[in-house]
């Protein structure tokens, strides 16, 4: 089956605990025409990324509930376009039929 094209580039902040995982999942959405990167930092998102040009991000299982709810509220007030997914959890890396599936979530939700 093959997928819709993707008609523009859409920027993802992956966030997460694992570096293994997160970097694994921006390396896989780069390769679908995505503009992808990946932190587990999560005190230094405000800073350290242009979350005003933003399209989506997406936390990881293992980010911690406060810390999610911090980051979208923040983030959520200098960019009103944002989508949020909580859809990376720590087994995804090993599972391309769900990273897949956030794939096709993405294209719907920010096209």
């Amino acid at each position: 089956m093959t997928e819709p094209p993707i008609t523009r580039t859409q920027r993802i902040l992956v966030i997460g605990r694992s570096p293994s995982v997160i970097l694994e999942a921006a390396d896989r959405l780069r390769s679908k025409g995505f503009h992808a990167d990946a932190t587990n930092q999560f005190d230094e998102v405000l800073t350290e990324y242009d979350t005003t040009n933003l399209d989506v991000v997406v936390f990881g299982g293992m980010v911690p509930p406060n810390a999610r709810q911090h980051l979208r509220k923040e983030i959520s007030k200098v960019n009103d376009h944002v989508t949020f997914l909580q859809d990376l959890p720590e087994s995804q890396a090993s599972s391309p039929p769900r990273l897949r599936a956030s794939w096709r979530r993405l294209r719907t939700t920010t096209s």
